[in-house]
C-alpha cells in the first residue's frame, strides 16, 4: 500500500503524501486494469481512451456549490488574550479561534467542546458590531461539555452537514490533512468497479472533494477553497481502490496531472515493494519493459536482486500491553510488522495533588468501549480512585453506562471488574517477548502509540 491504512476500519491518520515501502509479497496475478503495468503513454490511454480535455472551469466547484448552508457571523468573544470569532449556523452557533479552527459548538443551550481548556473560557456571550455601536448577544448557553472529538458534534448545528451525512452514511477512514481533521465516507459499502459515490468531508461536515459515476466516466472533484491541499490525490486513491476499471470522460489539466500523480505514485510502490525485481527474476514481464514503464515516473530501473518480505495481515488477535501507568491495544500483527496501523488503543495515567487520573486516552473508534474499559480496570487493579474533574484529566467518554463504575464528586471508582487486565497483559508479556527479546520491537510500539494520534 502506499499510505499506511487498514481501510476495514474507520481510524484516524495524519496525512503526510509520503510514500513508505511496505513488506508486501508479490501477487500471483495483476487485473489487466494493473496501473503500475502501464507505460506513460498506456496509462493516459487507459483512463482517458477518447482522448478528450475539457476547460479548467468546466468541474470547478466551490464550497458554496458542493455546500449550500453556510454560517452567518455573529460576533467575536476575548478571554484571556485568547480571541474567538461565532458565526450562526441553522440550529445553533460555531465558535473558531483565530487560526480559524473550530473549538466549540452550541446547540440547544449547550456549548460542546473537546479541549479542556475551553471549559473555563467557554463564550456565553459575543460583542457584535452594529456600524459605529458595539451590541452584548446572548448566546443562550446554560451548560457544557466535554466531548472526545468535536467534528462529531457538527450535524447538530448544521443541516447541511446531517444532509451530506446521510447521503454518504459509510465512514472510511478518519484522516488529518495539513492539521485538519477530515472524514472520507461513502455512500453505501464499497463494492469493486460498481462505483460507488465517494466524498470527504472537513471538521464542519462540508463536502471538500467527491469522487463520483457521471454518465459511466469517473468526476474527481476538490472545493475551490481546498486547491492544493492534495485532496485530489487523497480522493484519486479512495476512488481507484474500489474503481480500479473506471475511466476518464476527459480531463482537465488539474484532473489530468492528479491523475498521473497517482499513476506515478503506483509505480513508486512497485517500484519500493521490489515487485518489478521479482517480476523479472520469475520471467513475468522483462527488463527493457520495466524500463519503459519506469521512465516517466523518474524511478530507477530495479537491481536484479531483492528480497520480498511476507505480507502481514490483521490477526484479530487484540494484545494489551499494560504496566500500571500506561497501556497499548494492539493486534499481534505488529510483532511482525512494526506499523501504527496495528495500534488501536492508548492510554497514560500520572499523579498530581488532586490524585492519580488518566492523563491521556486515545483510542481508533471499534476499541473506544475497550480502550475505556482497560484504563477503569487500570485504575481499579492499582487500588485507586481516578480524578476527572477537570484542568487535569483526558476524556473519558459514556463510563456511566459501565456496571461497577461510580462517581465520588471529582472521583471515578470502579467497584467491579470489566476486564481481565492482569490476565491479558501476562499474555501480551508471553507472546511479545517469545519474538522480541531485545525489546526493540517493544520501543517501537511505545513510540508508535505516542505519536499515532499527535
Amino acid at each position: 500500500m502506499l499510505i499506511s491504512w487498514d481501510l476495514r476500519h474507520p481510524m484516524v491518520h495524519s496525512y503526510d503524501m509520503r510514500i513508505e515501502a511496505a513488506a508486501t509479497p508479490l501477487p500471483e496475478r495483476f487485473p489487466d486494469d494493473e496501473i503500475g503495468l502501464m507505460t506513460y503513454d498506456e496509462f493516459l490511454a487507459f483512463r482517458n481512451p477518447d482522448g478528450k480535455h475539457h476547460e479548467s472551469d468546466t468541474y470547478d466547484f466551490s464550497l458554496v456549490k458542493l455546500n449550500r448552508d453556510h454560517a452567518a457571523p455573529v460576533g467575536i468573544a476575548r478571554d484571556r488574550g485568547e480571541t474567538f470569532e461565532v458565526s450562526k449556523a441553522a440550529e445553533g452557533y460555531r465558535i473558531v479561534d483565530k487560526q480559524d479552527k473550530l473549538v466549540g459548538l452550541i446547540h440547544a443551550g449547550v456549548g460542546y467542546y473537546d479541549n479542556a481548556q475551553m471549559k473555563s473560557r467557554f463564550p456565553r456571550e459575543v460583542i457584535a458590531e452594529r456600524g459605529r455601536d458595539n451590541e452584548r448577544v446572548d448566546l443562550g448557553v446554560t451548560s457544557t461539555k466535554h466531548v472526545k472529538y468535536l467534528s462529531e458534534y457538527v450535524p447538530l448545528i448544521s443541516p447541511i452537514a446531517k444532509l451530506n451525512q446521510a447521503r454518504y452514511p459509510v465512514v472510511l477512514q478518519h484522516i488529518t490533512v495539513k492539521g485538519e481533521p477530515m472524514v472520507v465516507r461513502a455512500e453505501k459499502k464499497p463494492v469493486l468497479n460498481k462505483r460507488t459515490s465517494l466524498a470527504i468531508f472537513n471538521h464542519e461536515g462540508y463536502v471538500v472533494a467527491q469522487g463520483a459515476d457521471e454518465w459511466g466516466a469517473t468526476l474527481l472533484v476538490v472545493a475551490q477553497e481546498y486547491r492544493g491541499s492534495g485532496l485530489g490525490k487523497i480522493i484519486g486513491r479512495y476512488w481507484y481502490e474500489f474503481n480500479p476499471a473506471s475511466k476518464s470522460g476527459g480531463f482537465t489539466n488539474a484532473g489530468e496531472a492528479n491523475a498521473v500523480a497517482l499513476w506515478k505514485e503506483r509505480v513508486r510502490e512497485f517500484s519500493a515493494n521490489g515487485w518489478y525485481s521479482q517480476l523479472i527474476r520469475e520471467g513475468r514481464i522483462t527488463y527493457e519493459r520495466v524500463k519503459a514503464i519506469v521512465k516517466d515516473a523518474k524511478v530507477r530501473p530495479p537491481a536484479r536482486q531483492e528480497v520480498v518480505a511476507p505480507k502481514v495481515k490483521a490477526t484479530g488477535d487484540i494484545l494489551v500491553f499494560a504496566d500500571g501507568i500506561s497501556f497499548i491495544v494492539y493486534d499481534r500483527a505488529f510483532l511482525d510488522e512494526q506499523e501504527e496501523k496495528w495500534i488501536h488503543g492508548f492510554g497514560l495515567f500520572r499523579d498530581a495533588e488532586v490524585g492519580s487520573f488518566l492523563f491521556r486516552i486515545e483510542y481508533d473508534r471499534p476499541f473506544a468501549e475497550l480502550t475505556t474499559k482497560i484504563a477503569l480496570q487500570m485504575a481499579r487493579d492499582n487500588g485507586e480512585k481516578l480524578y476527572d474533574g477537570g484542568g487535569y484529566n483526558d476524556l473519558l467518554e459514556d463510563i456511566e453506562k459501565y456496571p461497577g463504575v461510580e462517581r465520588e464528586g471529582n472521583l471515578i471508582v470502579v467497584t467491579r471488574d470489566l476486564v481481565p487486565l492482569r490476565a491479558m497483559a501476562a499474555k501480551e508479556k508471553q507472546q511479545r517477548k517469545a519474538v522480541d527479546p531485545y525489546d526493540e520491537k517493544f520501543y517501537s510500539l511505545q513510540e508508535l502509540a505516542n505519536s499515532k494520534w499527535d
